[in-house]
């Protein structure tokens, strides 16, 4: 892979991340309570700035 394609991936990875942390925290703050049925969706939405965790066993 050239350099460039290796740049050009981290940014496209770097901007889907961000987007995607955004579109999260839009969700955790739009809705009263965000369920998610697996550990991996659920980090997703662990603490950040207004977020309320919690979990429920």
């Amino acid at each position: 892979m050239s350099g460039m394609s290796r740049w050009r991936n981290a940014a496209l990875s770097a901007l889907a991340r961000g987007l995607a942390d955004c579109l999260n925290g839009c969700s955790a703050r739009d809705y009263a309570r965000i369920i998610c049925t697996t550990r991996w969706a659920a980090t997703e939405f662990e603490p950040g700035p207004g977020r309320r965790p919690g979990r429920i066993t």
